[in-house]
């Protein structure tokens, strides 16, 4: 709905007169006869006096608008192309008197307060914010008072999707808005809160990541927001890669929190230490809306990522597998199948000889252990490939020379003509 370019508001043509005129007509609809021309006379006299050339000037134009601006407490009473065309004129001539974002903002925040908080219209009202949002100068700070209007408007109506937010460009806009840190912040959290009540939690969880990080790390709100971050992770069935979660900065001013602990478990794919955890813990699910069941199936896929980095090119039993995830035998081609389709292990299962060939699997966090396990199979590689090497430089020592084909030719020519000369003679 938004666009990422600045764009121009076009109007009819007509002088500033005619114009406000045209815009107070429209305010007027649903008075009374009787009533009218009391209400038009503040504008009629806001036109008294003009230049040395007999124009209006400036001042005069801008005291005439304001009056206009006070006087809209609504969307107005016309169809949703006359309010398009309302807004559009009253945009135009704002932006042509008020050219600066102070004294912008000063005429046009009562105006993005009483179109968010007009009855009805909803897909109107989006139209007409995304105008304006799409008309203001690209760094104005403007810009970031309109958006929050719409995204008001949007989860009011549980409907986020309207205005297609995308990441790369919210992070493009935060770039570019002279507007202080703090502000921006506050937006982050309302698109991740807007996502949350629609449902959308993953795409909740993205922004919340970019909330936290735009925060004073000496600040509470960056120690609560990576506690959310955190607890959403575990709470969410997809998130099964917490790297991003460990390159928070925040994340050391609760590095001795049982939720950070809980991660740490849950990537070293170690069951025993997650009962261990949960047994020393277990209050603290409750506090972050975790629940034990959803965590187990959440360690027991790390567990299996983990058995398999230790394998990759082997036969893993499935007792072997059942043991680490402490499951039953039979429930291990279950598990197998669910963490293919996480994309955190490959293989073969083979049910006749009840053994997992591991093609690759994926790391969640490399600890020594790893590094070493890793060090011993580069060895391994590299001996293979010398004795490779080894083989095929044997061969080509051993190999006997080629004889010269047309020596053979010559050789053998000879060899018939004497045979024919013997026969002859015989």
């Amino acid at each position: 709905m938004t666009s990422t370019a600045d764009s121009t508001i076009v109007v009819a043509e007509g002088t500033f007169e005619e114009h406000v005129r045209e815009l107070v007509n429209y305010l007027a609809r649903g008075l009374a006869e009787d009533a009218r021309p009391a209400y038009f006379r503040p504008f009629q006299e806001s036109f008294e006096g003009t230049d040395a050339e007999g124009e209006i000037g400036n001042d005069r134009k801008r005291k005439s608008l304001i009056l206009v601006l006070g006087a809209v407490k609504s969307l107005g009473e016309g169809t949703d192309r006359e309010i398009d065309g309302f807004f559009n004129l009253l945009y135009y001539r704002v932006f042509s008197l008020f050219t600066d974002d102070v004294t912008q903002k000063a005429q046009l925040t009562p105006l993005i307060h009483t179109i968010t908080n007009s009855p009805d219209h909803t897909a109107v009202k989006y139209r007409i914010l995304a105008n304006l949002f799409n008309a203001l100068p690209r760094t104005s700070p403007l810009r970031l008072q309109v958006y929050n209007a719409l995204l008001t408007v949007a989860s009011s109506q549980d409907d986020v999707e309207v205005l297609s937010i995308r990441k790369s460009e919210v992070e493009q806009w935060l770039q570019e808005w002279e507007v202080p840190q703090h502000e921006k912040s506050v937006l982050l959290k309302r698109i991740s809160e807007a996502f949350a009540k629609s449902n959308q939690l993953t795409k909740s969880y993205e922004y919340l990541q970019l909330y936290t990080k735009s925060l004073p790390l000496s600040s509470h709100e960056a120690t609560s927001a990576a506690l959310n971050t955190i607890a959403l992770a575990l709470r969410l069935p997809s998130i099964l890669d917490f790297d991003s979660v460990f390159h928070l900065e925040s994340i050391q001013s609760i590095k001795h929190h049982p939720l950070l602990s809980l991660v740490r478990t849950l990537v070293s794919g170690n069951f025993k230490d997650f009962k261990s955890w949960m047994s020393s813990h277990g209050d603290v699910l409750g506090h972050f809306k975790l629940e034990k069941a959803a965590l187990e199936h959440k360690m027991r896929l790390l567990a299996l990522a983990g058995l398999g980095t230790h394998h990759v090119g082997s036969l893993v039993p499935y007792a072997t597998i059942a043991s680490a995830l402490h499951i039953d035998v039979k429930d291990v081609e279950t598990w197998v199948i669910d963490g293919m389709r996480a994309n955190l292990i490959g293989g073969k299962l083979s049910q006749t000889s009840q053994t997992l060939h591991v093609t690759r699997a994926t790391y969640q966090a490399f600890k020594p252990t790893d590094w070493k396990y890793l060090q011993e199979r580069l060895i391994g590689w590299k001996t293979d490939l010398l004795g490779v090497l080894d083989v095929v430089t044997a061969a080509r020592q051993t190999k006997p020379a080629p004889h010269n084909h047309k020596n053979r030719a010559a050789n053998g020519g000879a060899s018939i003509e004497a045979d024919q000369a013997a026969a002859v003679a015989a």
